[in-house]
């Protein structure tokens, strides 16, 4: 698998690696190596900040983090993993979609 590289970020794209870098103290080329693709870094982002720092959640993904690529296992089999029932980012959007859907149809219906 290939390392993403940094110069070939976007702006939007480098500033989450930085955070990574700065407020979780990861170091870069680990927060690169440690990814297949720039989802897996939102992703991981998002588990970070939903679950805090001292958090045994937390703390296991920074871990994981900082060791870079390590096996076959990318970051998504990762947090499901250690957090069966955490709902991932995408999975938020399809039900926060769904709670809009239904809430603009009750709206919508006659009175």
């Amino acid at each position: 698998m290939t390392i993403m590289n940094y110069d070939e970020l976007d702006a939007t794209q480098k500033q989450l690696v930085l955070w990574f870098t700065l407020e979780r103290k990861i170091p870069m080329h680990c927060t690169l190596a440690a990814a297949g693709h720039i989802g897996e870094l939102w992703e991981a982002r998002a588990f970070l900040m939903h679950f805090p720092k001292g958090t045994i959640q937390h703390d296991e993904l920074v871990s994981r983090l900082q060791l870079g690529r390590t096996g076959d296992e990318s970051i998504f089999d990762y947090i499901a993993r250690i957090v069966p029932d955490y709902q991932m980012l995408e999975q938020r959007g399809d039900a926060e979609l769904d709670e809009l859907l239904v809430s603009v149809n009750l709206f919508s219906m006659p009175l």
